[in-house]
């Protein structure tokens, strides 16, 4: 996906970071962001400063509940809070990698990667779940 960075807040080596995907029906996005250069707050990044353009993958992690949710549940991803890459899902599994991995489709945004902290037990591809995470991205090399 690709889009440009709107706003970067920093801490230490974490960064929550804004995206206005160029893709209309995504919009703009916060995404968590692991960085080897460490940051004071209000410092900017060298190598992907504010208004630069990126492409990026991104994935749900840290989830840690999910519930198996009716078929007929519309797929979304809704960030509440502000400024956080905090995110609410309702996605379709569409691949199962392993007990703690899997691949869904989450409304406009497909095969993204949900990493979940407990072992995920009694879930089968084609059903529709809702977790809670965080929104990552990794830069595309």
């Amino acid at each position: 996906m690709r889009g440009k960075i709107i706003q970067i807040n920093s801490d230490g080596y974490e960064r929550c970071i804004n995206i206005e995907c160029y893709d209309s029906k995504v919009g703009a996005i916060w995404c968590y962001f692991l960085d080897k250069e460490y940051l004071e707050p209000g410092q900017e990044m060298e190598f992907m400063p504010k208004g630069a353009e990126v492409d990026i993958d991104v994935s749900v992690v840290f989830v840690n509940k999910y519930e198996v949710v009716d078929d007929s549940a519309t797929m979304e991803m809704r960030q509440p809070i502000e400024q956080s890459s905090y995110v609410q899902v309702k996605a379709l599994v569409v691949q199962i990698i392993d007990e703690w991995t899997m691949v869904c489709n989450i409304g406009v945004l497909e095969n993204v990667v949900v990493e979940f902290e407990t072992k995920v037990l009694g879930v089968n591809v084609g059903q529709k779940l809702s977790f809670e995470g965080e929104l990552q991205m990794v830069i595309q090399e």
